[in-house]
């Protein structure tokens, strides 16, 4: 399967001007980010031919839970780049010269050329979950997101945190915030004063809610007068502000994501 998928990249490669092969080319290299490094691959241009030969090989040390999710979102690229005729019906995009493409032709009649029906862009591509865990933080409280980063990715669950490289407050970053908040089966939110006090975690907490996407509030810092916004009042939260507590529940916290992702 590895080579099936590297192929739908490769041979979407040149398509990438046509916007439906474009967002599902995106999709697949976001997908196969996460799974493969933690973070998103950036696909706005294509992938070079050596990461296409890592994707590779990493894609053989996978297991079958998570070449299921992978398969799953190559599949809907691989649909974008493959032409099926079929009698006089054209049931994908029509294109003048085939390069990279698989063409299946069946059944073809000679005759008149029949019209080709141009189909309508959807108004959004649907979502695939890719991650078990969105972590929502300040980030005054980046070392402690680190660290619950670093514990839910040892109990082996799929995590999603911003980095660096994002830059809060631009359209890309707001943009591949909702992204991952809607393509996460939870989200846990870092509880403290300064979080409180964080428009874009409010942000997150509310986006989350609004897509029905489960929150697991953990209160690192702070009490629950100055750490827990009204969102979350009515929600059961986890103390994590020392490693007492934290020895004590980040089992109980990793046992609920997995339930809320089973």
């Amino acid at each position: 399967m590895s080579d099936i998928i590297v192929s739908a990249l490769a041979n979407a490669a040149d398509r990438l001007d046509q916007p439906t092969v474009h967002e599902a080319y995106q999709q697949l290299a976001h997908v196969l980010g996460v799974v493969l490094t933690g973070q998103p691959f950036d696909a706005t241009l294509p992938l070079t031919s050596t990461q296409l030969v890592l994707i590779r090989h990493a894609l053989q040390r996978l297991s079958p839970a998570q070449m299921t999710v992978i398969n799953g979102v190559a599949e809907q690229l691989q649909d974008k780049v493959t032409v099926n005729i079929s009698g006089n019906t054209v049931v994908q995009n029509s294109i003048n010269t085939v390069s990279g493409g698989t063409v299946m032709m069946i059944g073809i009649n000679h005759g008149e050329t029949p019209a080709i029906p141009q189909p309508p862009l959807p108004a959004s591509m649907p979502i695939t979950q890719v991650h078990d865990v969105f972590i929502s933080y300040s980030r005054k409280d980046s070392p402690a997101a680190r660290r619950i980063y670093l514990d839910l990715r040892a109990a082996g669950l799929v995590v999603w945190m911003d980095n660096d490289e994002l830059q809060p407050g631009n359209p890309s970053w707001q943009k591949a915030i909702e992204k991952a908040i809607r393509a996460s089966g939870s989200v846990v939110a870092l509880l403290t004063p300064s979080a409180k006090a964080s428009e874009w975690v409010e942000r997150e907490i509310h986006m989350a809610q609004n897509h029905h996407i489960p929150v697991v509030p953990l209160l690192i810092s702070g009490d629950e007068a100055s750490s827990i916004p009204l969102s979350l009042c009515n929600i059961q939260w986890t103390p994590l502000r020392n490693p007492r507590e934290h020895r004590a529940n980040l089992q109980k916290v990793i046992a609920a994501v997995r339930e809320l992702n089973a």
